[in-house]
């Protein structure tokens, strides 16, 4: 099962640009239709999170890198 932290904010979220260009954008007006159903609805899909850890001495470095629901996020930036 998932590891689930609901501590993290939006603020946390790292978006690769490598990996966001991979992904399709929506067109407008499937985006107007996403948008208008997260702010009727909230998010119903929740925003897929990598965990990178990275050695830093004796500090570790954690990241949260967006996988899946780049378009989510963006709406819940805005909003």
């Amino acid at each position: 099962m998932p590891e689930v932290n609901q501590d993290i904010t939006l603020e946390d979220i790292v978006i690769d640009e490598e990996f966001k260009y991979l992904l399709p954008p929506l067109d407008s007006e499937s985006a107007a239709t996403l948008e208008a159903d997260i702010l009727e609805h909230g998010l119903r899909d929740a925003l897929v999170l990598w965990k990178d850890s990275n050695q830093e001495g004796d500090n570790q470095k954690r990241s949260n890198i967006l996988i899946d629901g780049h378009n989510r996020y963006e709406i819940l930036k805005k909003h």
